[in-house]
């Protein structure tokens, strides 16, 4: 148990009184940290994708504005990055770092237009997990009618 306990401690980097990251998530559970960007200042994001990048090789940040995105990517300057409107989500790579496929697919379908952003989101999430991801489709629901 102790050293289980020591392994997990490792695999967590502290931002000061900003941020516990667990950088090494990906590699037990298969599933990355998202940090949540909506709430956060500019000059928060920029440290703690700063830190992501440079200690897992990829940062994602959900819910950020363009705005906030634009000027992540102007002071951390990663190798490469994708920002995805409708999702609001900003995913930064290192030179290093290297896609892992798994395998895994993923169908993604939403009751109507205000869950497409949502939608969008668990869309742009199983990608970065190594999911083929079926396009999503809205169901629009229609009221039952009596006769």
């Amino acid at each position: 148990e102790e050293a289980e306990r020591r392994i997990r401690l490792l695999a967590i980097e502290e931002l000061e009184q900003l941020a516990r990251l667990d950088v090494s998530r990906v590699m037990r559970r298969g599933v990355p940290e998202i940090v949540l960007g909506e709430g956060k200042s500019h000059e928060e994001l920029r440290r703690i994708a700063s830190l992501m990048l440079s200690s897992a090789g990829r940062a994602i940040i959900s819910r950020v504005s363009r705005k906030d995105a634009d000027y992540v990517v102007e002071k951390v300057k990663p190798h490469r990055y994708r920002y995805e409107e409708l999702a609001r989500i900003l995913i930064l790579y290192s030179e290093d770092y290297r896609p892992v496929k798994i395998g895994g697919r993923v169908a993604i379908m939403s009751g109507g237009t205000a869950d497409i952003r949502v939608a969008e989101e668990a869309r742009v999430v199983a990608e970065e997990m190594g999911c083929d991801v079926k396009p999503s489709t809205t169901w629009g629901l229609q009221p039952s009618r009596e006769r």
